[in-house]
C-alpha cells in the first residue's frame, strides 16, 4: 500500500502534468491555468486549510504503542492534521484533470 499512495505525491502529479505538454494541443495557457485550478489549488490551498480547521489525529497518535499497527522503518512517523488526506486530494485532483482532457467523445469514460 505504501507505494500505492505515490499516486497522490506532488511529484507524481508534477511528472503526468509536464509530460502532457508533449501533446501540442495541451501547450497553452487554458491547459495551463485548467492543471493550476484542478491540482494545485485543491492540494495545496484547499487541503491544507481544512487540515489546519479539523485538526484531526492520526491513526499512530490515537493507537499510540499499539503493537498490531505495522510501520516500516523508512515512513514518516505523522501524528497529527490527519482530515482530509492530502494524497487522497491529489490523486482525485489528478483524476479528475485527466478526465476533463479527454476527446468528448470518451468524456462518459471519465465521469
Amino acid at each position: 500500500m505504501y507505494q500505492i499512495t505515490w499516486i497522490g505525491e506532488g511529484t507524481l502529479s508534477a511528472i503526468v502534468l509536464l509530460s502532457l505538454l508533449a501533446v501540442g494541443s495541451l501547450r497553452n495557457w487554458w491547459y495551463l491555468g485548467l492543471a493550476i485550478v484542478c491540482n494545485i489549488v485543491p492540494s495545496l490551498v484547499i487541503t491544507q486549510l481544512l487540515k489546519r480547521s479539523f485538526d484531526a489525529p492520526r491513526p499512530l497518535n490515537i493507537f499510540k504503542g499499539a503493537t498490531w499497527i505495522h510501520h516500516e522503518a523508512n515512513w514518516p512517523m505523522l501524528y497529527e492534521h490527519s482530515f482530509p488526506s492530502g494524497h487522497t486530494c491529489a490523486a482525485f485532483s489528478l483524476f479528475a484533470l485527466l478526465a476533463m482532457l479527454l476527446h468528448h467523445k470518451y468524456r462518459a469514460w471519465g465521469f
